[in-house]
């Protein structure tokens, strides 16, 4: 907490006396703390790799930078190309090194691959130091939200804007309250154990067992407010708009929803760096599920590649092909004509919402895949939807598709991009 209070008064300080210096002097204060704070293996291994991907990023080829991206997560899920410096490792530190080379790895690919797009004059913005500052941005450096090298680069070291303080108080508490909220919450609360002691979800009714769901999940979002959050109240001192953390969990009931408005930083990553090269949704329905494969494919080797997150992606990567067909069929004149020759207005909304449901249900069930498992997230399953058919099974959507009129209530009052992307306004 020191080191964060001094370098939000280092950056005041040299924001109004000696702005043409803050860069370098930011920087630095950076690297202290991370002297501090992190053991000298960690630092060395970072180094290894920062300055490794950085000589990549100069031969401005694509597929040599994808090559040293993929072996930089690969030496993280495989132990074995690690072993020869594991025994220098403290458990702690070993964990958090982890962290540090993922989010290093999606940072050096980004700089890597827009330095591709410029020519090779354009030694200035890409130079070293550039790299350096983008790659050990405190705010960002550990926690997040990510940011794509150009983002930052135009927010931070091209044409900063400074925020009013005001404002990025008013953001600060309100992190702040959620962060307390969390901490009130697991200690009176210990949903979180459940998925230890699975004769537990077992045992309680199926309503507890859907009460702990809805915890785990609503757990899940609101760690993310408040990590992304404070890491974005800080970029504001300098000027810097980190992605805004996420959006209500259980107000998003589609797929492609769920991955725009929850962790908006990598969604954007994803989307410029591979979804759009593979063609995106300009192109054709082939090459556009092709894109959403690769997109969900390089997703779950970065978080680990082993069996939970690779049927997460896969069941996410089906429920983006499900929508896609599906708007496709609903966008053509010939069915709307269709369903208002049958049905009016309220009608049709009841019919969406109801067709809806199961993919809504099928999102819950699959971020339970993320953070707990297959195995807990079949007693869910089967407590929830298998026992005592059809009657659970049968409240489920009931419950559902309840939501999703409401979720449709408020777009129509609000509109759906001011509730998903609603955030303090920023002058």
């Amino acid at each position: 907490m020191l080191g964060i209070a001094g370098y939000v008064v280092l950056s005041h300080i040299m924001q109004q006396n000696l702005p043409q210096h803050k860069q370098w002097s930011l920087f630095v204060y950076s690297i202290v703390c991370y002297l501090v704070a992190l053991s000298l293996p960690t630092l060395l291994l970072i180094c290894a790799h920062v300055i490794a991907m950085f000589i990549l990023a100069k031969t401005q080829s694509v597929y040599v930078i994808w090559a040293g991206v993929i072996f930089q997560i690969s030496t993280l899920n495989y132990t074995f190309l690690m072993s020869p410096i594991l025994k220098y490792f403290k458990s702690d530190d070993y964990y958090i090194m982890v962290i540090i080379v993922a989010m290093a790895s999606v940072r050096s690919m980004s700089f890597g691959l827009e330095y591709c797009k410029e020519s090779a004059q354009a030694n200035q913005k890409y130079s070293f130091f550039n790299y350096l500052v983008y790659l050990f941005y405190l705010p960002t450096f550990i926690t997040g939200p990510l940011m794509s090298y150009e983002q930052f680069y135009q927010q931070y070291i091209s044409s900063p804007v400074i925020h009013r303080y005001s404002n990025i108080l008013k953001e600060f508490f309100y992190y702040i309250f959620w962060a307390v909220f969390l901490e009130l919450i697991l200690h009176f609360l210990y949903f979180s154990a459940f998925h230890n002691e699975r004769s537990v979800l077992m045992s309680i009714s199926p309503m507890a067992v859907g009460a702990s769901a809805l915890c785990h999940l609503y757990f899940f979002q609101i760690k993310y407010v408040v990590i992304y959050g404070l890491s974005r109240t800080l970029a504001l001192v300098d000027g810097v708009e980190a992605p805004k953390p996420p959006n209500c969990i259980m107000a998003m009931y589609q797929y492609s929803d769920m991955w725009r408005y929850f962790d908006r930083g990598l969604h954007h990553i994803l989307m410029k760096y591979i979804y759009f090269p593979f063609g995106g949704s300009k192109h054709g329905i082939i090459r556009q599920l092709l894109g959403a494969f690769v997109c969900f494919l390089y997703v779950c080797y970065w978080h680990g590649f082993n069996r939970n997150y690779c049927y997460w992606a896969f069941f996410n990567w089906m429920g983006i092909v499900f929508e896609s067909v599906v708007i496709i069929v609903t966008s053509t004149e010939s069915f709307n004509n269709f369903m208002n020759s049958l049905f009016s207005r309220a009608m049709q909304r009841r019919l969406s919402a109801f067709c809806w449901t199961p993919i809504y249900v099928c999102l819950s069930l699959s971020n339970i895949v993320f953070l707990a498992g297959t195995r807990t997230t079949y007693i869910y399953f089967e407590r929830l939807i298998l026992s005592d058919f059809p009657r659970n099974c049968c409240f489920l959507w009931l419950l559902y598709y309840m939501t999703i009129q409401i979720i449709k209530e408020c777009h129509l009052q609000f509109g759906k991009k001011y509730l998903c992307e609603k955030s303090y306004r920023i002058a």
